[in-house]
Parts: C-alpha cells; sequence; structure tokens
C-alpha cells in the first residue's frame, strides 16, 4: 500500500522556516507509516554538505536543503533555491520504504510547485557535495558575487 506522509504541527513550522533560511539551512525528516505523518528528525540553521551527509548515514530519510542557484543569464548572481532530497541507501531493498517516500516526496512537490528548484534522490550519501552541488549549478551562497 502507497503512502504519502502529512506534514503538520512541528513538521509544518520546521518546514517554512527551512523553506526562508539562509543558505545551508537543512531539515532532516523521516515519514511514519504507521501515523502518515512526516516527523522531524534534525535541523540546522547551517551546515556543510560534508557533514549533512555524516548525519544521514544508512537511513531512508527526505531533507531540504537552502542554497544558491546560480543564475543562468547572471554570472554574477545566485538565487535561494530549496532542494528536495530523498537519501535512499543503496542497501535499503524495503519495498515499503519506496512505498512512503517517494509518494510523500511527490505529494510535497505537487502541494509546493514553486517553493522546490529541483529534487533528487541519492543512494549513496557521500555523493551529496559541495562539489556534486556546483555541478548542479548550485552555491552554499545566494545574492552574492560568484567571481
Amino acid at each position: 500500500e502507497t503512502v504519502a506522509c502529512r506534514m503538520e504541527g512541528k513538521a509544518a513550522d520546521h518546514f517554512e522556516k527551512v523553506t526562508n533560511a539562509e543558505p545551508g539551512a537543512a531539515l532532516i525528516f523521516k515519514c511514519s507509516r504507521k501515523d502518515a505523518k512526516i516527523i522531524v528528525d534534525d535541523y540546522f540553521d547551517s551546515i556543510s554538505p560534508g557533514d549533512l551527509a555524516e548525519e544521514l548515514a544508512g537511513d531512508n530519510r527526505l531533507v531540504i536543503y537552502r542554497c544558491g542557484w546560480k543564475l543562468p543569464d547572471q554570472s554574477n548572481r545566485a538565487a535561494p533555491a530549496n532542494l528536495l532530497v530523498w537519501f535512499n541507501p543503496v542497501e535499503s531493498s524495503d519495498i515499503s520504504i519506496k512505498r512512503t517516500y517517494y509518494p510523500t516526496m511527490m505529494d510535497l512537490l505537487q502541494k509546493y510547485p514553486m517553493l522546490f528548484k529541483r529534487e533528487y534522490q541519492i543512494n549513496n550519501v557521500a555523493d551529496f557535495s559541495e562539489d556534486w552541488l556546483k555541478k548542479q549549478n548550485y552555491l552554499l551562497h545566494f545574492d552574492s558575487d560568484l567571481k
């Protein structure tokens, strides 16, 4: 059975906070199949991609990561961006997890289409790095000189 978890209460408060935060803010959450709710694991006002990867080692989690997106037509500007990332370790083959996390991610994208620049699924948490962000045209800052 497919279950999309709801964002309410404390999770909704943190969701609002991270989507308006400074670059490097992150909200880590998980889905409770039993309650069909999103549960906040942790919130960081500022965390590097590498430190975030260490926090996630081995667990299925959804993360909203606040960063800057390099504007394609302006080489010296970056706009605020929210990334929605599903960290899905390769070892995790439990189909019930996939039937919870994927629908929850899609539900968030449908409810807040203008809020997320992109969504990603990452199987190896070590792949989430500053270099990876740069390859996707993301930066750890916005509205600043990108020399």
